[in-house]
C-alpha cells in the first residue's frame, strides 16, 4: 500500500484490505484525511474548475462531433468516478483533445456527425475503450505506461494540437469542411477556400481568438472563461444590429439537458465487422488516455510531493469510460488544462473535482438559455486557444537536440498527422523500441591494460549492460579486436559481475573467448558471482573446456586475487570504471570545451565582452542555448523588458527603438545589425528597457546571455584592473587568479587580500605537499607544476592515484570546512609553485563568500518545482539506510573527479548527515563553477518524509 506523508501533514489513509482487485475496486482509498480546511480550499477550487470547463466541454464535443450537451454529461458523472478511484489528488478528468480527435476520426467515416447513428458509435467505442483499460488494470499493465517514452506523448500532442487547428479552421471562418476526409486534405483545402471566408463569422472567431491571448498574459486562469464571453458577446452584437441572415453566425442552439440523462450503447450494431473497425480504435484511445492520465498525473505529483500508482490511475479511468456510454457521455482522460488549474487553485483532494462537476451541473441548469447563443465560431475559437496551449516549443527544442529523441519525436509526429494519432503512436513505440534494442546491443565494455603482480601483462575487461543474442556480435567484434593486441604471456581476466542479464549465446560467447586465450597468450579468468551468470556458463560448457579453478566468486577466497589485485576486488572495479568514466567524459568536455572557447573567442571581440576573461565567459555560454528564429519572426517584444544581450552569430537582424519626444510624438529609430562587421566578429543587440522591437532578416541564430551576469564579470574585471594597476606582483598573477573559480565569487579587494596572504611554496617532484589523515591546516592553490592525488583501501591498505591536478587547481579545502583530517595524500609529479593560504585566512576572506546554506523550508519548494538538483555526498552504506526522495548520490571522497556527472547549468542542493560534510562538497562545485548550496542541518534536521527503506 502507498503511503506518503505531505509536508502539510495531509495523511494518506490506509485500509487493512489484502486482496489486490478488491483493493482496485475501493473507492476513495488514495485520499488525504479530510477536514473543514481542506474542504473549503477544495470547494474554492471546484467552482473555479466548474466556470472554466464550461466552454472547454462545449468546444470538444464539437470536435468529437457529438452535440454540446455530450460534453457537459462527460464532465460531471465520469468525472465524480474517476476522483472516487483514482489515486492522484489534483487530477481532473473528463474530455480530452487527443481522445476527442481519435473518435471523431474513428466514427465520422461511418455516420453524420451529431446524428443518432454518430452517437451510437462514440457510446459503443468508449464502452470498448473502458473495457479494455479495465482489463489491463487487471493485468496490473498500468505500470507499463512508466517505459512509454514522454517524446511520444509530445509528438503526439503537437498533433493534435494541428489537427484541432484544421478541424476548427472551418467553423472558425464560416467554411464546411468534410471531418471524415484525411487530415492534409482538409488541410490543402481550407488553404484553398480561404478567399470565401465569411467576414462576420470570421469576426467572432477572431475575437475569441484574440481576447483569448490577451487575457492568458494577464489572468490565465480565466482566458477561456473570457474568450467564450466576448466571442458570444461579439456574436449576440453582430446578429442583433445586422441580422443573422446577414452575418452567416450560426449559434449552438437549445441544449436537452437533462437531471438525469440515462442512455442504452445500441449494442445491436455491434456486429462482427463493426467490432473489427473499432478494435484498433478502442486499443489507441484506452492506451492514448491512460497514459495521458499517468503522465498529468505524476508531473503534478512532482509538484505535491505525492506517489502516484499509475495502474490504480488505470482503474479510475476504466471505470469512468464503463460508466460513461450509460449516462449520455463520451470517452475522456485527465486533461492537462483542468488538472494544472485545479493545482493552481489550492485543490487539496479529489473533492475539488467533485465539487466542479456538481456546480457545472448547477451552472448549466441555469444559463441553459445563454449557453445555447453561443456563436459556432466562437467555440472553435476556444478550439483554437486550446490548440495554441498545446504548443510546447522548449520542450520541442529539448527533444529535437539528441538524436534518438528527434527521430521519435519527428516519427511520431509525421506519421500521426499522415495516418492518424493511433498510428502515430505505433510508429512512436517501434521507434523508440528500435532505439532501445539499438543502445542495449552495445554494452559499454571497459579494457584496461596492465601489470599484474606476478610481472605478467594482464587484461581486465569489464562488461556492464545486457549480453544477449543482439548485443553477441558487437561484443565479440570489440573482443576480437583486443585480441590482436595481446601479449604472448598474459593473463585474460573478464569481470561479468555487471551484467544486468545474459543469456545461452552471450554465454558461449565469453565461453569461446576464454578458451582462446588459454589456447594462445596464457591462463583465463571470469569473475561472475551471480547463479544465473554461472548457470549460464555451465549450459555453455565452459567448465567442460577450462577448469573450474578459472572462475572467481567475488566473495570468495581465490589464490589469483592476489596476484591480479586490485582489479579483482569491488572497490578495484569501481576505481577501473571510474577512472574510465573520467577519461571519456574529459574527451567529450574537451570537444565541447574547444567550441565553447572558439565561440568565446569571436565574442570579446566585440566591445562590450572584450574586458571579460575566456573562462568566465565561457561559464556564461554554457547557460546560453543556440537558438535561430525564420525570416520575419519577433525575437524581442516592445512591451517587454530585455533583459539579456542579444549576440547575433548568423545573419541580419533589424532593430527598432521606440520613444515620445517632449511634444509627446512617438519616435521611432531602426537600424540593422549583423552578424558580422570589421571591428566584431558578431553583432549585438544590448540589453535595455522595454520600447524595443527585434525582428529577424531571414534565417539567423542568436544567443542570449544574461545581462546580470556580464555586468558582474564586466564590473569584476575592472575593479581587478584597479588593483592590478598599483600592484606589481598581484598584476603577473592576474590570469592565474582568473582560472580558478572560487576567486570569481569574491568581492575584488578579498582576491587581492587573500592573494597578498598567500605564501609562495618552492616544491620537487616527489614531495609530499600533504598526508592522507592529517589535520589540515592550509589551502594551496598549484601555481606551476602537476600533482596527483593519492587515497589509500581502508580494507586492503593499498594506495591507488584516484585524481591528477594541474596549474590553476586548488586543493585542501574539506579539512578546513569540516575541521577535520585530510582524506587524500597529495605528491607533487614534476617541481612547481604552490601559493598557500593558512587556515585563519581562509576562514576570514574565503569561507563565507563561499559557503551559502539553505534551510530545509526555503529547499522544499526549489525541489518539488524541479528548480534544483539534490545531491547526496554521504558513504553508500548511509545512502542505502535512509535519504531524501529523488537525490544523487556522490560521496564526497570521490566527488572532485566524478564532478563530469553532473551538469553544468543545473543548480544542486548538496546534504550529507549533519551539513559540515555538504559545506565542504558544495565548496568543491563552487570552485569548479558549479552553482551548489549546502543543505543546513543535513538529513538529521529534514522535517519530511524520507525513504528508509533499503535499496
Amino acid at each position: 500500500m502507498l503511503c506518503w506523508t505531505h509536508p502539510d501533514n495531509l495523511q494518506a489513509r490506509r485500509l487493512p484490505v489484502r486482496n489486490s482487485l478488491l483493493k482496485m475496486g475501493i473507492p476513495c482509498r488514495y485520499w488525504p484525511a479530510l477536514n473543514g480546511r481542506v474542504l473549503r480550499r477544495d470547494a474554492e477550487a471546484g467552482a473555479i474548475g466548474a466556470l472554466l470547463v464550461l466552454p472547454q466541454a462545449i468546444s470538444l464535443a464539437m470536435l468529437a462531433g457529438m452535440p454540446a450537451e455530450y460534453g457537459i454529461y462527460t464532465s460531471i458523472i465520469p468525472v465524480i468516478v474517476a476522483a472516487l478511484w483514482g489515486a492522484s489528488w489534483h487530477q481532473v478528468s473528463g474530455p480530452n483533445t487527443a481522445v476527442c480527435v481519435l473518435l471523431a476520426a474513428t466514427v465520422a467515416p461511418l455516420a453524420a456527425a451529431g446524428g443518432p447513428a454518430y452517437i451510437g458509435y462514440v457510446l459503443l467505442l468508449t464502452l470498448m475503450v473502458g473495457v479494455i483499460q479495465i482489463g489491463a488494470a487487471l493485468l496490473r499493465a498500468g505500470s507499463l505506461f512508466d517505459f512509454v517514452s514522454t517524446t511520444i506523448v509530445l509528438a503526439i500532442v503537437q498533433a493534435v494540437a494541428i489537427t484541432i487547428l484544421v478541424s476548427a479552421g472551418g467553423s472558425l471562418l464560416g467554411l464546411a469542411s468534410d471531418n471524415g476526409a484525411a487530415l492534409w486534405s482538409r488541410a490543402v483545402d481550407l488553404f484553398a477556400r480561404l478567399p470565401e471566408a465569411r467576414p462576420w463569422v470570421a469576426t467572432v472567431g477572431i475575437t475569441t481568438v484574440v481576447t483569448g491571448l490577451v487575457v492568458k498574459r494577464l489572468l490565465p486562469r480565466y482566458a477561456l472563461v473570457m474568450a467564450i464571453l466576448a466571442g458570444g458577446l461579439s456574436g449576440f452584437l453582430l446578429n442583433r444590429h445586422l441580422g443573422a441572415e446577414t452575418t452567416g453566425i450560426a449559434v449552438l442552439g437549445e441544449l436537452r439537458l437533462s437531471l438525469l440523462p440515462l442512455s442504452i450503447p445500441p449494442f445491436e450494431r455491434l456486429n462482427g465487422q463493426r467490432l473489427l473497425d473499432f478494435a484498433g480504435a478502442a486499443l489507441a484511445i484506452a492506451f492514448l488516455g491512460a497514459m495521458q492520465t499517468i503522465v498529468i498525473s505524476r508531473s503534478i505529483a512532482m509538484r505535491s510531493g505525492q506517489k502516484i500508482d499509475c495502474n490504480q490511475e488505470v482503474v479510475a479511468q476504466g471505470l469512468a469510460n464503463l460508466v460513461a456510454p450509460f449516462v449520455s457521455a463520451f470517452a475522456g482522460s485527465g486533461s492537462f488544462n483542468r488538472s494544472a488549474a485545479n493545482h493552481a487553485a489550492g485543490a487539496r483532494s479529489p473533492m475539488a473535482a467533485v465539487f466542479a462537476s456538481l456546480l457545472l451541473a448547477l451552472l448549466v441548469m441555469l444559463s441553459g438559455a445563454l449557453i445555447a447563443q453561443l456563436p459556432i465560431a466562437a467555440i472553435a475559437g476556444t478550439l483554437v486557444l486550446v490548440a495554441l496551449g498545446l504548443f510546447d516549443p522548449s520542450a520541442i527544442r529539448r527533444a529535437l537536440r539528441l538524436p534518438g529523441e528527434r527521430w521519435i519525436f519527428v516519427t511520431s509526429l509525421v506519421v500521426a498527422l499522415l495516418w492518424g494519432l493511433s498510428a502515430g503512436l505505433l510508429a512512436g513505440l517501434l521507434v523508440s523500441l528500435g532505439i532501445y534494442l539499438w543502445h542495449t546491443s552495445r554494452p559499454r565494455l571497459d579494457v584496461i591494460h596492465t601489470t599484474a603482480r606476478d610481472g605478467r601483462a594482464l587484461i581486465s575487461v569489464n562488461l556492464d549492460g545486457s549480453l544477449f543474442f543482439g548485443s553477441v556480435p558487437h561484443v565479440a567484434q570489440l573482443l576480437e579486436r583486443q585480441a590482436r593486441a595481446v601479449d604472448a604471456d598474459s593473463i585474460l581476466m573478464i569481470d561479468a559481475d555487471h551484467l544486468s542479464y545474459i543469456d545461452l549465446p552471450g554465454a558461449e560467447l565469453l565461453t569461446q573467448t576464454l578458451v582462446n586465450h588459454e589456447k594462445v597468450s596464457g591462463p583465463a579468468y571470469i569473475i561472475a558471482s551471480e547463479q544465473i551468470v554461472i548457470q549460464r556458463l555451465e549450459q555453455a560448457g565452459l567448465f567442460d573446456k577450462l577448469d573450474r579453478s578459472r572462475l572467481i566468486h567475488r566473495d570468495r577466497d581465490h589464490p589469483m586475487k592476489s596476484i591480479i589485485y586490485p582489479y579483482s576486488s569491488e572497490a578495484g572495479r569501481r576505481e577501473a570504471r571510474a577512472k574510465q568514466e573520467i577519461t571519456d567524459s574529459r574527451e567529450e568536455l574537451n570537444m565541447h570545451t574547444i567550441e565553447l572557447t572558439q565561440l568565446a573567442d569571436r565574442l570579446r571581440s566585440a566591445p562590450l565582452f572584450g574586458p571579460i576573461e575566456r573562462g568566465p565567459l565561457i561559464e556564461i555560454l554554457r547557460d546560453a542555448p543556440l537558438e535561430t528564429a525564420r525570416d520575419g519572426e519577433i525575437i524581442v517584444q516592445p512591451e517587454q523588458q530585455l533583459d539579456a544581450h542579444i549576440v547575433l552569430l548568423d545573419g541580419e537582424l533589424e532593430a527598432q527603438r521606440g520613444w515620445r519626444d517632449r511634444e509627446g510624438r512617438q519616435r521611432t529609430h531602426t537600424w540593422v545589425i549583423r552578424a558580422t562587421t570589421e571591428k566584431a566578429g558578431v553583432g549585438v543587440l544590448a540589453a535595455a528597457s522595454r520600447h524595443l522591437r527585434g525582428r529577424a532578416l531571414g534565417e539567423i541564430q542568436y544567443l542570449r546571455l544574461d545581462a546580470d551576469r556580464i555586468d558582474a564579470q564586466l564590473a569584476w574585471a575592472q575593479q581587478l584592473e584597479s588593483v592590478a594597476a598599483d600592484d606589481e606582483a598581484f598584476r603577473g598573477r592576474r590570469t592565474l587568479l582568473r582560472q580558478v573559480g572560487i576567486f570569481h565569487h569574491l568581492p575584488p579587494e578579498h582576491v587581492h587580500e587573500a592573494f597578498s596572504r598567500m605564501r609562495t611554496r618552492v616544491v620537487e617532484a616527489g614531495d609530499i605537499i600533504m598526508r592522507e589523515g592529517d589535520k589540515g591546516e592550509a589551502y594551496y592553490l598549484i601555481e606551476e607544476g602537476e600533482a596527483e592525488v593519492v587515497r589509500s583501501d581502508p580494507f586492503s591498505g593499498e594506495t591507488r592515484v584516484v585524481d591528477h591536478m594541474e596549474a590553476g587547481e586548488g586543493f585542501g579545502e574539506e579539512a578546513l570546512l569540516q575541521g577535520g583530517y585530510r582524506n587524500a595524500t597529495i605528491r607533487m609529479l614534476t617541481p612547481g609553485l604552490l601559493l598557500v593560504l593558512h587556515t585563519k585566512d581562509f576562514a576570514e576572506l574565503v569561507q563565507p563568500a563561499l559557503l551559502n546554506e539553505i534551510d530545509a523550508e526555503r529547499a522544499w519548494p526549489l525541489i518539488q518545482a524541479g528548480e534544483v538538483h539534490l545531491l547526496d555526498c554521504r558513504y553508500d552504506m548511509e545512502y542505502e539506510e535512509s535519504r531524501i526522495p529523488g537525490g544523487e548520490l556522490i560521496p564526497l571522497h570521490r566527488l572532485r573527479f566524478q564532478t563530469h556527472r553532473l551538469h553544468p547549468d543545473a543548480e544542486y542542493i548538496v546534504y550529507c548527515r549533519s551539513g559540515r560534510r555538504s559545506k565542504a562538497a558544495a565548496f568543491l562545485l563552487t570552485e569548479r563553477n558549479f552553482r551548489a548550496r549546502s543543505l543546513a542541518g543535513g538529513i538529521q534536521g529534514w522535517p519530511y518524509e524520507v525513504d528508509a527503506a533499503p535499496l
